[in-house]
């Protein structure tokens, strides 16, 4: 898929990635990498994933090529948030 999108800072990702799973797919990160420069945006949900792995060697890669790498993590929505309190350690949380 290519987008077609100006970027103020890595944070206006944030829209693309979910914070919990529906029943539409949820996307964990997003990476987009600009074509006139050496610059990547990055975006990860709150939450370890198990495509986690891939989105941190697509980072190292880019980042080996000489890719500036910004990266944002988004948070909990409000319901992840009380059931975080409800069931802390459920799920394993994401560390960049």
């Amino acid at each position: 898929m290519q987008l077609s999108i100006i970027l103020d800072d890595v944070p206006s990702l944030a829209e693309f990635v979910d914070t919990r799973d529906n029943r539409n797919g949820t996307w964990q990160w997003i990476v987009v990498v600009a074509k006139s420069s050496p610059d990547a945006w990055a975006i990860h949900t709150w939450a370890e994933g198990h495509l986690t792995p891939i989105y941190r060697r697509v980072l190292a890669n880019l980042a080996a090529n000489g890719y500036v790498c910004r990266t944002h993590r988004k948070e909990k929505d409000g319901l992840m948030r009380v059931l975080g309190a409800l069931a802390p350690g459920v799920v394993k949380e994401f560390r960049g």
